[in-house]
Parts: C-alpha cells; structure tokens; sequence
C-alpha cells in the first residue's frame, strides 16, 4: 500500500510490486511540488505587482550622466598631462632651456614657472565644462562646486609633475610622444572612466589604486550624482595629495640643470 496526497484530501492506492509503489510515489510528490510551485510563482507575481524598482542616483538611466564626468577628466589630462611635458621637450629641441640652465634659477623655481600657467588653464577648462555639461545637457552637481574645484586642482598637480617627469626623461618629442600617449591611454582605459571599476579582473582592480585619475573620478562622479561631501570623500583627496607631492617633488629632483 502506498498514499496518494491529492488536492483536499489523502487516499491509499494498493501497489503490487515495489517498483510500482515508487511510481506512485514519485508522481505524489511530484503534483505535490507542483501545487507549491504554482503557489509559489503566484505569489511571487503578486509580491512584484507591488515593488516598483527605482534608480536612487541616475533615475532616467542616461549614459551620458555617467560619461560627461569622465570627458572632463579627460579635457585636463589633455591639457595639464600633455602641453606642460611637449612644453619642455620643445624647448631642450631648440636649445633655449640651456639658456636658462646657466642662469641662478633654481629647478624648483624652473619646475615651478612652468605648471603654474597650466594649472591655472587647468582650473578655467573644468569651470567650461561644468558651463558646457550645464547648458548643453543640463547636467548640473548636487553636491558642492568647490568640492569639484579642490579635486580637480589636486589632480592637476599630480597629472603635472607626471607630465614634467616624462619630460625630463625624454630627448625628442617623438619620444615624448610616445611615452605620454602610453600613459593616457591607460588612465582612459583602467581608471572607471569608460568602465565600471567593478566590472574588471581582480588584478586589474588592483593595478587601479597605483593611477591618479581613479581617485579624481570617483570624486567627480560622487559629487555630481550622489552629493558626496569633501568630508565623505577624505581618501581620495589623501590619495590625490599623495599623488601631486610625490610626483611634484620627483620631477623637481629629476630636473638636471647644465651650466
């Protein structure tokens, strides 16, 4: 003998042989998972009837929210990674920078007086893009501005004294090139400006902490988006810091005067 569990109700079903009472069984049990499955699915139906999902920062979902941040960074590698280092490689090519090799200036006064224009630059092009991102596609940062402005100088005094450092090491403009094109295409490509951070290989995530523009997107994104305070964003401002002074500094001492 063996139960048979229908709907309502149990009821005994006689089985001749073994085999046949496991066939029973298993189509018992098997009307019985169908019963909660269906139950089931019902329920979940119903359950989804009243959760609505919404976008808590990018509630339209619109790729270029995400991507205008991004192109300002952009804009300043451009501008402060690029210009200052062909600046130098221009003049070692035309021989005015051994003009100024003899005189009394000081490398870090040299080094000085050559991203000081750029970072100015460099500050007007992010109030631009803010302007353009503004006007053009009516993106503006829920957070404050002067959180924008504080990362974007502490970016570009690092981005700076890498362009200068390039530069330094460098004979022709070619080379420098070269060099600085490496470079940029690897801060566009692993630094979450294109793609999400999370979406890549643990080792690329790692090799990710080692370059600056991670820290400088994180911070123009929060701010644009979420409304991230200074204060919330401490680490990467630390980061960038680290960043600008080692760089800076190293530029500084890789500069050889010949006189």
């Amino acid at each position: 003998m063996t139960m048979s569990i229908t709907k309502g109700h149990t009821r005994l079903i006689p089985c001749s042989l073994h085999s046949d009472c496991k066939n029973v069984q298993k189509s018992a049990l098997k009307s019985v998972n169908v019963q909660r499955t269906g139950k089931s699915i019902l329920q979940m139906f119903a359950v989804s009837e009243l959760v609505t999902i919404e976008n808590r920062y990018n509630p339209t979902l619109n790729y270029r929210y995400y991507m205008i941040p991004a192109l300002m960074i952009i804009v300043l590698i451009l501008i402060c990674g690029f210009v200052p280092a062909l600046s130098i490689v221009g003049e070692k090519e035309s021989g005015t920078v051994e003009q100024i090799n003899v005189t009394p200036v000081s490398r870090f006064t040299f080094i000085l007086s050559k991203l000081l224009p750029y970072w100015i630059i460099g500050l007007v092009d992010i109030s631009i893009a803010m302007m353009v991102a503004w006007l053009v596609y009516g993106l503006t940062p829920v957070g404050s501005i002067f959180t924008i402005y504080a990362g974007a100088l502490c970016f570009i005094l690092a981005i700076s004294g890498l362009s200068v450092t390039i530069a330094n090491y460098s004979s022709t403009m070619q080379q420098s090139i070269f060099v600085i094109f490496f470079f940029n295409m690897t801060f566009m490509l692993m630094s979450g400006m294109l793609t999400p951070i999370d979406s890549m290989p643990t080792w690329a995530q790692k090799i990710t902490y080692f370059l600056p523009p991670r820290y400088f997107v994180e911070i123009l994104r929060s701010v644009y988006l979420k409304g991230t305070t200074l204060i919330e964003l401490w680490r990467n401002f630390v980061a960038l810091g680290v960043f600008a002074l080692a760089l800076n500094l190293f530029a500084a001492w890789t500069y050889k005067k010949r006189g």
